[in-house]
């Protein structure tokens, strides 16, 4: 095979001519792209909400034994002398509101 350079090359590619496609070039290229079977979507469920009613439960439960462990007075032991409504205390610094001069 003879070796050819750039200019001859070029040369020869602008005497070639361009062949023209077959007529039925299109469908053939068509039939090859187009997909063999139809496609079959399936669609995502959306993901269930989880119930909120456990969560519910345990915070009535929590509410109903802090009422009932507040009440009982179980739980004074953890507290001790704090401030309750039989001890008012003075907030404004005004002594004898209930009445009494003092």
């Amino acid at each position: 095979m003879p070796v050819v350079d750039d200019k001859e090359f070029e040369t020869l590619l602008e005497r070639a001519s361009t062949p023209a496609p077959p007529p039925d070039a299109l469908a053939r290229l068509m039939a090859r792209v187009e997909p063999k079977v139809a496609a079959t979507v399936i669609p995502f469920r959306k993901p269930a909400r989880p119930p909120l009613w456990p969560a519910a439960a345990l915070l009535a439960a929590s509410l109903a034994a802090g009422i009932y462990l507040g009440a009982a007075g179980f739980t004074d032991q953890f507290y001790g002398d704090t401030a309750s409504l039989d001890d008012p205390v003075d907030l404004i610094g005004v002594d004898g509101l209930d009445g009494d001069a003092t």
